[in-house]
């Protein structure tokens, strides 16, 4: 059967449509045109047509397919309610550009005024009739029956009063089902709104010829707003709006035990607050396996992961690889007994293999600067060693430095701190002492920062090193919690805050667990992990920026601005903070700035993971991070067996061989140095004095190569043309890759190149530029 038929009372010759131009507007379905009516008064026509479309469905799906090809996207005017005797769909559609609003669309004046309507008055319409076909027709005019192939009875006003390909008109299609599920499926995987259009954008530029009149066509390429708007819509469907009910909560970790096959999470509600413990699987295998979780656990948290407030608690421990996760501790409120009660549900979770055994807690807990954290701990593990990290310490000693309501003068900010961690890097308690009472002698013109320092001074044995002993094994500071905070903010929510709790809940099961499971994975299969505090700028400093670089001291560096080159920003490298806008947010963790990032560049730091190589780590890696034990041979190395059927080349040959060649290339030698005689003594006839003069200098040259590579290197420069060098170094341009490779220390400014001193004792004075 032809897929369309026409009436043969169409009169062709009366209207301005030809039969190829209906099919080219129309899908290709089972199609029956029984009337094209051409309009006296306007310039456009009706179509009458019947479909095999049966159901609501199939209606749809051609709705679809005629919107795609007609590149217009229809709005549903009304909806009749059918009881489905005679008819079961009634529907009527207009074009998405008549929208019934008074101001008309108009180009030339939208983006001068808040005119953004995209009205048009169009006239173009649709009238969709689904009628039900009968087993029996009991009506008098046969005529009237409904087709029994083709039941839906379509009206149409094809014509259009603006263009249909034109970027702007484009802009405001509807967004495609299929585009919806691709984002809806992104989203699913863990996309934000901008990397999931961003990776719609990429899969549209390789998979079209014409991408450029792609990415205008909304149904194929969504804008931002509908992206996000999409994407709150959805998670809250999934996970409802905020203020979650405690049924739906427990109901969400009854979900999450039942998924692992045993108790990985435990949830508590004390009045208006609830705490939610985590510990799947892998954190479990973690507990069992790693015996460094019974010396040390570091604890770090993090308070702006969500809309509701809430706050992250991670316990880690230490590993060739990084940080490992202990467990996780979601609470409404950063409370020292909702922190307690977190450790009570992980006891409950874990039982006697918590901390690899050590049920009186690990050796030594490393916290930050928290009075929260460090009463929960001495609550619940009475019998573990409190200490803070210095990281975390000295961090919070210069933000208080640069605080601008504190008015500490700009020149001595890194003096103060200079002592700060002169008292923390004391080799013992009388020189600590001496430190603290010099620092407070200097400081006398601040009194508020002498009250500071010494509300330190009270809880020194946490974090000057003099009152630390052995048991630390080396380790004072927490970086590697600070490297899982900065992973919380940039890889699992990619900078932007979660829906709700329970998203936050979902995404700590889900990609905190995946991310921190191809980091083991990497390492179990022998391939170098990243740095964990890897640069993010993409544009590296510029050479005029590098050579403005000035090191204050150890640690303290001052950076220009890209914009302005008399004003520079105090960069502290050791506590990762700014005094710029954007880094004096360094506090939260996951904001680094591009100051930050620009020394970090340059400053030897040792916040990198090394390769594993050790066998015996990679197996206990690969099982924490699948669950099952390696077979016995899958670290072996490329070559560890017996090495058969190599054929060997007898050295006595290789001799003789070796002999031959050396002949040959003395005889080749012996020749050319005859036929450059030839051609000196024919300079030397042509005029003797300055060839003379010219072999006099060549000689000397020759005379002071004492290598054979030496002189090989003269002969092939000799060959390519005279070379002249000039080791001025204020006619040497560096690269700046160069620059970075050898620069460990700022120093001495020449030109543009920044000298490299390894060992200066002497004072450094820098010109006074304006600071900030």
């Amino acid at each position: 059967m032809a897929v369309f038929q026409y009436n043969p009372n169409i009169d062709f010759n009366t209207v301005k449509i030809s039969k190829s131009d209906i099919e080219n507007l129309l899908p290709h379905w089972n199609t029956k045109i029984n009337e094209v009516y051409q309009y006296k008064t306007k310039d456009c026509f009706e179509m009458n047509i019947n479909v095999a479309a049966k159901t609501e469905t199939e209606v749809e799906q051609w709705l679809d397919e005629y919107q795609e090809k007609s590149k217009c996207s229809y709005s549903i005017r009304s909806k009749d309610g059918c009881s489905g005797t005679k008819v079961n769909l009634k529907l009527r559609m207009k074009c998405q550009h008549n929208t019934g609003n008074k101001n008309v669309y108009d180009p030339t004046v939208r983006k001068r005024t808040r005119n953004r309507t995209r009205n048009s008055n169009c006239p173009s319409i649709i009238t969709i009739t689904l009628r039900n076909v009968p087993k029996r027709y009991r009506g008098k005019d046969k005529t009237k029956a409904p087709d029994p192939d083709r039941p839906c009875e379509i009206k149409i006003i094809p014509y259009h009063n603006h263009s249909t390909s034109s970027a702007d008109i484009l802009r405001f299609r509807q967004v495609s089902k299929e585009t919806k599920e691709k984002l809806v499926n992104l989203f699913e995987s863990g996309y934000s709104p901008f990397n999931a259009l961003e990776s719609i954008k990429m899969d549209i530029q390789l998979k079209y010829d014409n991408y450029h009149e792609i990415l205008a066509d909304r149904s194929l390429c969504p804008d931002y707003m509908y992206c996000y708007h999409l994407y709150i819509k959805i998670f809250k469907e999934k996970y409802r709006p905020l203020g979650a009910s405690q049924e739906f909560l427990n109901q969400k970790i009854e979900e999450f035990n039942q998924d692992n096959n045993m108790k990985s999470a435990g949830i508590k509600f004390v009045d208006n607050d609830y705490v939610i413990c985590l510990c799947p699987p892998f954190m479990q295998r973690i507990h069992e396996t790693v015996e460094e979780s019974s010396d040390m656990v570091f604890m770090d948290s993090v308070g702006t992961a969500d809309n509701d407030g809430s706050r992250i608690f991670v316990l880690l421990t230490n590993s060739e690889c990084g940080g490992l996760p202990l467990a996780v501790f979601m609470t409404t409120s950063e409370c020292c007994h909702l922190i307690s009660i977190g450790f009570q549900l992980l006891k409950e979770i874990m039982g006697n293999r918590v901390f690899h055994g050590t049920i009186d807690g690990p050796n030594i807990f490393m916290t930050e600067d928290s009075a929260a954290e460090q009463a929960a701990i001495q609550s619940e593990w009475p019998k573990s060693t409190h200490l803070l990290s210095i990281f975390h310490v000295l961090k919070s000693i210069w933000k208080w430095l640069i605080e601008t309501k504190n008015g500490i003068k700009q020149d001595h900010q890194h003096i103060f701190y200079e002592e700060f961690r002169s008292i923390i890097y004391a080799k013992n308690e009388e020189e600590c002492t001496a430190a603290f009472q010099s620092a407070l002698t200097s400081s006398k013109n601040y009194p508020e920062y002498q009250s500071y320092l010494q509300m330190y001074w009270a809880q020194r044995n946490i974090w000057a090193l003099c009152y630390r002993n052995d048991t630390r094994q080396g380790q004072n500071t927490n970086n590697i919690s600070e490297a899982a905070m900065r992973l919380l903010k940039e890889k699992l929510f990619d900078k932007i805050k979660a829906f709700n709790f329970i998203q936050v809940v979902d995404f700590m099961m889900t990609r905190f667990v995946c991310y921190h499971e191809k980091i083991l994975l990497d390492a179990a299969h022998n391939q170098i992990p990243g740095n964990v505090l890897n640069s993010l700028i993409s544009q590296p400093p510029s050479s005029d920026v590098i050579a403005s670089m000035q090191h204050l001291g150890d640690n303290i560096h001052l950076v220009p601005t890209d914009k302005d080159p008399d004003l520079f920003y105090i960069v502290n490298s050791e506590v990762l903070i700014c005094t710029c806008t954007h880094g004096r947010r360094s506090q939260m963790p996951g904001h680094m700035c591009k100051h930050i990032d620009w020394i970090c560049c340059f400053v030897k730091s040792d916040k990198f993971i090394k390769p594993i190589d050790n066998e015996r780590s990679r197996r206990q890696y690969l099982f924490i991070a699948t669950g099952d034990q390696p077979s016995l041979n899958w670290p072996e190395l490329l070559l560890c067996g017996k090495i058969e059927n190599i054929e060997t080349i007898d050295e006595s040959s290789m001799d003789e061989l070796e002999e031959a060649n050396q002949e040959q290339f003395i005889l080749r030698g012996h020749e050319t140095l005859n036929g450059m005689n030839e051609i000196f003594s024919q300079y030397l006839q042509q005029s003797p004095m300055e060839a003379s003069q010219a072999l006099d200098v060549f000689y000397d040259h020759l005379k002071n190569i004492k290598t054979v590579s030496g002189f090989a290197t003269a002969c092939h420069n000799f060959s390519s043309g005279t070379i002249q060098r000039n080791n001025s170094r204020e006619c040497r341009q560096d690269q700046n890759t160069a620059i970075g490779r050898r620069l460990s220390y700022y120093g001495k400014e020449s030109g543009n190149v920044i000298l490299l001193i390894e060992n200066n004792d002497r004072k450094l004075e820098f010109p006074q530029k304006k600071c900030k």
